[in-house]
């Protein structure tokens, strides 16, 4: 006997919202289709053994930790909005830009026009942000996992059929994700064209102008700043289950001690 995950419903989804506005999808990825095959990525096809994870279950020990429910919500709004606030400041300009790594292209010391109007140092960019937000993910998962395992056998339970299940969405996700900055180019590029065809006099265009408020890689940042916040959404729907069955632990206590 198997069991199989129902397809994570992302048709509504912040993300798909953003790349439809973006107008990226085109015939092979309308906005529908797209969440389908985005859905169809983290759906369990392979299945997990419903046998196996009851064997785990079964042979699951509680084990008390000294964490607080509420500590761990805490911990969490603070770390999400501390990943919000990551991704935020690598697009910032002028003075506000000093102490980040990654700053967004076209506002780095030492780039030449011909290398800015390239998707190329754009898509390193966005890959290395989505690989710093997947470690953040990452170890804020672990965190919430360790404290909520500790607060009772039920949660326990819930957290090692999570941990299963993540394992195998792990996987889903490193083929899912890479899609976006490919059809972020397309963006990049209509922008790009779209600049160029509006010049009237190509020899007075000029870089300041490219990043100016409403230029045509001003707008490109903020596209992919509200990509980037999108999928951060999405990557963190995981731990949000286990934030929200933690809530439910904790009202259901606080009514049982009102009674």
């Amino acid at each position: 006997m198997s069991y199989a995950s129902p397809q994570l419903s992302l048709n509504g989804s912040r993300l798909i919202r953003t790349l439809a506005e973006l107008d990226v999808l085109d015939d092979e990825y309308s906005p529908k289709d797209f969440g389908r095959r985005f859905g169809q990525l983290f759906a369990l096809t392979d299945s997990i053994s419903l046998s196996d994870m009851h064997y785990e279950l079964t042979k699951l020990r509680f084990e008390p930790r000294e964490k607080q429910a509420e500590e761990i919500i805490e911990n969490f709004v603070a770390q999400r909005q501390t990943l919000v606030d990551l991704i935020s400041r690598n697009f910032l300009a002028g003075e506000e830009h000093r102490g980040v790594r990654n700053r967004f292209p076209a506002f780095r010391d030492g780039l030449k026009p011909e290398q800015l109007s390239s998707f190329d140092a754009y898509q390193r960019f966005y890959a290395a942000l989505q690989r710093q937000m997947d470690f953040e993910v990452q170890h804020l998962q672990s965190y919430v996992r360790d404290g909520v395992a500790g607060l009772s056998s039920s949660l326990a339970k819930l957290v090692l059929i999570d941990t299963t299940l993540g394992d195998t969405l792990n996987g889903h996700a490193k083929r899912l994700f890479p899609v976006v900055p490919r059809l972020l180019a397309a963006r990049f590029e209509f922008l790009r064209q779209e600049h160029y065809q509006a010049l009237f006099n190509p020899e007075q265009d000029e870089l300041a102008n490219w990043i100016t408020t409403g230029g045509w890689l001003d707008r490109f940042r903020l596209d992919c700043h509200s990509l980037l916040l999108a999928e951060l959404d999405i990557r963190l729907q995981p731990v949000l289950g286990l934030i929200e069955a933690l809530q439910e632990h904790l009202e259901n206590q606080q009514t049982e001690n009102a009674s």
